[in-house]
């Protein structure tokens, strides 16, 4: 059975909460003040597992969000955990929050958000919060892997090859273009996200048992 109501995992974005935003920043010993750009690469059916963080210039990438935005910057990597990548491979510059249990909780944090083709930026999506895609094997990918449910030109996320297209879709975001082609995009595919799907899901869960255990 198939219910539209949202994902529960996706109602932490309807809700503030700053005291999990500290508690996380605290965890990866950040001070308040410091801003969160969460990289999130997702998995290859290839085997190569996940894409290389050292094809990220990070230093480019850390200037080109003081540039765009404002503030004091740090890099979150979020290995997929099909793929554990060794502790030592990961370049300086780099944080290392693949170990951390809870995927939402970071994306929650986050200010901005790069990835390639993890589902991850849809969840992010309902924050309207800055994503960018950063994909410099996508012609491999939509030939050789899986390909995507829907074209990825059509996607509301500024799409870079190379850190050349990345530092420029950064310094060059369209704030009220981005969240005008993210709420279309919602539109057209029907979002149901309201901040209220495990209440609903608890219920019908709750609804069900009790049915049955009368019956």
């Amino acid at each position: 059975v198939f219910v539209e109501c949202g994902l529960p995992r996706n109602d932490i974005f309807f809700k503030e909460n700053k005291e999990l935003i500290s508690s996380i920043k605290k965890h990866f010993g950040l001070e308040e003040n410091i801003k969160i750009v969460l990289y999130a690469p997702t998995f290859r059916g290839s085997g190569k597992g996940t894409a290389s963080t050292n094809l990220l210039d990070v230093k480019r990438l850390i200037r080109s969000l003081h540039k765009r935005f404002g503030g004091e910057w740090v890099c979150l990597f979020r290995g997929h955990y099909f793929y554990n990548s060794p502790k030592e491979l990961l370049p300086k510059g780099f944080i290392d929050a693949s170990d951390y249990d809870d995927m939402q909780e970071l994306l929650y944090t986050a200010d901005v958000l790069i990835t390639d083709y993890s589902s991850c930026i849809w969840d992010f999506s309902l924050t309207y919060r800055p994503s960018f895609i950063y994909a410099r094997d996508i012609d491999t990918y939509i030939q050789k892997d899986r390909d995507f449910y829907t074209p990825i030109n059509e996607w509301p996320y500024p799409i870079a090859r190379n850190n050349d297209e990345l530092v420029y879709n950064i310094e060059n975001f369209d704030e009220s273009d981005y969240i005008a082609k993210v709420k279309e995009h919602h539109d057209k595919l029907g979002c149901c996200e309201t901040g209220k799907a495990s209440d609903f899901v608890a219920e019908r869960i709750y609804a069900e048992c009790f049915n049955q255990k009368k019956n």
